[in-house]
């Protein structure tokens, strides 16, 4: 039986790459409730709290 390998540089790739595409994702769910007035702040205060907690480490 033959395994694969794959290159920790592709996998360090990959989480980046979905991590990126997840604060995409996240941004423009924030912009989109913020012209829908669905929060009194703007979607630049929320863009900055999410950034805030994408920082802080849960054990």
């Amino acid at each position: 039986m033959e395994r694969s390998r794959v290159r920790l540089a592709d996998i360090v790739a990959y989480q980046q790459q979905c991590a990126q595409e997840r604060g995409d994702v996240l941004d423009a769910m924030t912009r989109e409730a913020t012209d829908l007035g669905l929060y009194d702040d703007t979607a630049a205060d929320y863009t900055a709290a999410l950034r805030r907690a994408r920082r802080v480490r849960l054990p």
